[in-house]
């Protein structure tokens, strides 16, 4: 089904595809689709964004997202988003501006260090946000009440689909400088 959608609280890390290595969005455009609180790293795509390719006719509204060290198109440098038109609604964190995140509260910095988690209260790979990093309580308003792992969000909700409740991680740093 190609129609409008909202995507919340997913990960998506270490795919690898044709176009978009998270999330593809094909058919006849004209849609709207809503991504909230996701966390998306790591992925490549060979002919397209390295998270997000959608249709040229298709708008993706973006907020309290991490779209970071994503390759496509067999670039170099990062390329998180490609075709359609992607609006921030602002609190995303990007080290790459091809997703249109420049609003105000956009935070687009060159170098994201999560912690990755084996484990943590879930049985799927969570990237988590360090304790220092600029994603923790600074997401909008209106974020869903748990997050990836169904842990209930604190006060003002984290950037990304993991929210930070101070646990002790364990796992591998990931520096991506």
């Amino acid at each position: 089904d190609y129609d409008n959608f909202t995507l919340t609280n997913s990960v998506f890390t270490e795919n690898m595809s044709r176009y978009g290595g998270a999330v593809a969005f094909n058919g006849g455009g004209g849609r709207t689709h809503t991504l909230l609180n996701n966390t998306m790293m790591f992925n490549i795509a060979t002919a397209s964004g390295g998270a997000l390719s959608g249709n040229a006719a298709d708008t993706v509204n973006l907020q309290n997202n991490i779209l970071a060290n994503n390759f496509g198109s067999n670039s170099a440098v990062y390329n998180n988003c490609s075709s359609g038109t992607y609006n921030s609604l602002d609190y995303n964190i990007s080290n790459s501006t091809s997703c249109g995140t420049t609003n105000t509260n956009d935070i687009n910095i060159a170098s994201i260090a999560p912690v990755a988690l084996g484990s943590n209260l879930s049985p799927l790979p969570i990237i988590q946000l360090n304790a220092s990093s600029t994603g923790v309580d600074s997401g909008a308003g209106g974020c869903p009440a748990t997050d990836v792992r169904n842990q209930t969000r604190d006060g003002q909700c984290d950037i990304g689909a993991f929210e930070y409740l101070g646990d002790s991680p364990t796992g591998l740093t990931y520096n991506t400088e």
